[in-house]
C-alpha cells in the first residue's frame, strides 16, 4: 500500500526551482517578497541597505513588544520583542547591532517593570536570561564596540534595584562579574 501521506514541500526543493530562474526572474520574486510584509521588507533593508537607521527600526520593534504603552491596547510579547533580535542578527550579521538590541530589550523591560510594577515571574526571567546572554555577547567584542553598552548596563542596575523579586541583586550580579571579567582583561598602562 503506498504511503499517503503528503510530504511538505522543502528547501532543497524550492533551492533546485530557484536555480532554474533567470535573474530578472528572481529579481521579481523578491520583489513580491518584499510587497509581501513588513517584516520581509525589514529583512531585505537590514541585508541590503544596512544603515542606523534599520537598527532604530529594530530597536523600536523590540521596545513596543517588551514595553506596549500601557495606555494603548498591544499587550507585552516577549515572542515578538526576541524575534526582532533574532530577525536582525540574521539579515545583518552585526554583533553590535545585535548586543545593542539585546541591551535594548533588558533596559526597556527593567523600565517597564520599574514605572508600571510590572513583575510577572515568566518577564523578569525572560529579562534576566537576556542579560546573560548580553554578558556572554560582551564578553565577545573588542573593547571599543562594547564600552557604550557596558555604560548603559551599569546605569541599569540603579533602575533594578526599585523592582525587587531578586531581580535587582541579579542583574546587580550579573553587571558586576561582568565588569570584573572584563577589566582584568584590559591592558594596563604603565
Amino acid at each position: 500500500m503506498a504511503d499517503k501521506r503528503r510530504r511538505k514541500p522543502t528547501w532543497s526543493q524550492v533551492k533546485a526551482t530557484l536555480k532554474g530562474h533567470t535573474p530578472d526572474e528572481l529579481l521579481a520574486l523578491i520583489r513580491d517578497l518584499y510587497r509581501r510584509s513588513p517584516a520581509n521588507r525589514r529583512f531585505l533593508h537590514a541585508r541590503c541597505v544596512s544603515s542606523a537607521e534599520q537598527l532604530d527600526e529594530y530597536r523600536r520593534l523590540v521596545a513596543v513588544a517588551i514595553a506596549p504603552d500601557p495606555l494603548g491596547t498591544a499587550r507585552v510579547s516577549l515572542q515578538a520583542a526576541k524575534q526582532a533580535i533574532r530577525d536582525y542578527a540574521k539579515a545583518t550579521k552585526d554583533r553590535v547591532g545585535t548586543a545593542e538590541l539585546m541591551v535594548t530589550f533588558v533596559e526597556e523591560g527593567t523600565d517597564y517593570a520599574a514605572d508600571l510594577g510590572y513583575c510577572e515571574d515568566r518577564y523578569l526571567r525572560s529579562l534576566e536570561s537576556m542579560l546573560e546572554k548580553v554578558a556572554a555577547e560582551l564578553s565577545q567584542l573588542p573593547e571599543h564596540e562594547r564600552s557604550d553598552l557596558l555604560k548603559r548596563l551599569d546605569a541599569l542596575r540603579d533602575t533594578a534595584t526599585l523592582i525587587g523579586y531578586g531581580y535587582g541583586d541579579v542583574v546587580d550580579d550579573v553587571v558586576s562579574e561582568l565588569l570584573a571579567r572584563l577589566s582584568q582583561h584590559q591592558p594596563r598602562d604603565i
